[in-house]
């Protein structure tokens, strides 16, 4: 009984628990489900086919592509605030918008780490000359910016997917199965499978490597009560490929 006591105090954290039931939920949630496991990751394979089709030609540009994938971003931020500003039952807090419990030794020891791993990594990618040793986990080294220019891209699509990704796959998503009377750990559990799916187009390492990061995330979001964390820390993890430049 104790680990189960310790853990509960912990559920209750979570901002997805004031989401009450309502039809509209359950409908909003069947259409978020299946276009997870079924659309986004037949997109995804589709979308980065192309991408790394016209990567293979170093003349070629690829600014529509990166600006392709800052307008799927900019898609998803409406969506997700179109549904907060109408749906009365979806709230800011409700969907992890608020500062929560960021005060905790746990959390700080978390930013710690992750700013230190940041900057260990970034010393790494400079020294290193060659792209073979960039610690790339699935296949994304198609995603590496070639120019000063693709750099910025890069940095503002890191900035949209750490923010619109956290906010549907740690915000709306895991709000909307709570609220249809799932366990605060399954909906922790069933967003990180999706958000791993989400990823298909990196390859099934990529798929297992982003599932596990989306339940650790998923943690951090039950633990602290807040979604602030995870996005500062998606958006880092993203930023690494600024670094994965060479010769610019």
């Amino acid at each position: 009984m104790q680990p189960l006591a310790t853990i509960m105090p912990l559920l209750a954290e979570a901002p997805w628990v004031e989401v009450e039931f309502s039809v509209t939920g359950l409908v909003v949630l069947g259409v978020l489900c299946g276009y997870g496991l079924m659309v986004e990751p037949w997109l995804g394979v589709r979308f980065f086919k192309g991408f790394r089709r016209a990567s293979l030609d170093p003349a070629q540009q690829r600014w529509p592509w990166f600006a392709g994938l800052i307008g799927m971003q900019v898609l998803a931020l409406l969506v997700i605030g179109g549904l907060v500003w109408q749906w009365p039952e979806l709230t800011t807090n409700s969907i992890g918008l608020r500062w929560g419990n960021l005060q905790s030794p746990i959390v700080l020891g978390i930013l710690g780490g992750a700013i230190a791993t940041f900057i260990w990594t970034s010393i790494l990618l400079i020294r290193s000359p060659d792209e073979a040793d960039m610690p790339l986990i699935g296949d994304t080294a198609f995603l590496v910016p070639r120019t000063p220019q693709e750099r910025l891209w890069v940095g503002a699509i890191a900035l949209g997917a750490g923010t619109s990704e956290e906010l549907l796959y740690r915000g709306l998503l895991p709000a909307l199965v709570v609220g249809v009377g799932v366990p605060v750990a399954v909906a922790a559990t069933i967003q990180a499978a999706l958000f791993g799916l989400a990823h298909r187009y990196q390859g099934w390492q990529g798929v297992g490597y982003t599932a596990l990061l989306g339940l650790l995330l998923g943690i951090l979001v039950v633990s602290t009560g807040s979604l602030l964390v995870p996005i500062f820390l998606h958006v880092m993890i993203d930023l690494r490929l600024v670094l994965m430049s060479q010769n610019l």
